[in-house]
C-alpha cells in the first residue's frame, strides 16, 4: 500500500492539487512516454480481471494496484531489468512483476490490435 502511495504521488500527480509541469516532464522521461497514453492504458487494461483493483488476497487484503501491476511491466519493458529489480521500486514480489508483465503484454495486444498492430 505504502509503494502504491509514493508511486502515486512521485510520478502520477494524483490527489496534488495544482499539478506541476515538472513532475509531467519526469512521468515522460521516467516512462517514455506521455501520460495521456499511459492514462489510455490503463482506462483499456482495468477492463481485465487481472489489473481489477477489487480483488482481494486470501487473507481479504488488497491485491496490487492496477498501477503497480502496470509499472511493473514497464519497468521491465523500458529499462530491460529483471522481475527481480522491480521489487526495489514498486515492492511487489518477482512472480507478481513476471505475471504482470505478460499479461499486461497480452492485454495491450489485445485492445489495440486492431489499431496499432
Amino acid at each position: 500500500m505504502k509503494a502504491a502511495v509514493g508511486l502515486d504521488s512521485d510520478y502520477f500527480c494524483r490527489g496534488v492539487v495544482g499539478e506541476t509541469a515538472a513532475r509531467c516532464d519526469r512521468f515522460e522521461k521516467q516512462w517514455r512516454m506521455p501520460k495521456v497514453v499511459y492514462e489510455r492504458l490503463r482506462v483499456e487494461l482495468i477492463k481485465e480481471p487481472y489489473f481489477d483493483e477489487t480483488k482481494r488476497d486470501a487473507a481479504g487484503y488488497p491485491s496490487c494496484f492496477t498501477d503497480q501491476k502496470m509499472c511493473a511491466a514497464l519497468v521491465q519493458l523500458v529499462e530491460g531489468v529483471s522481475s527481480r529489480a522491480v521489487w526495489n521500486y514498486l515492492k511487489i514480489v518477482t512472480s507478481t512483476a513476471r505475471e504482470a508483465l505478460k499479461k499486461f503484454s497480452r492485454a495491450v495486444v489485445k485492445h489495440f490490435k486492431a489499431e496499432y498492430l
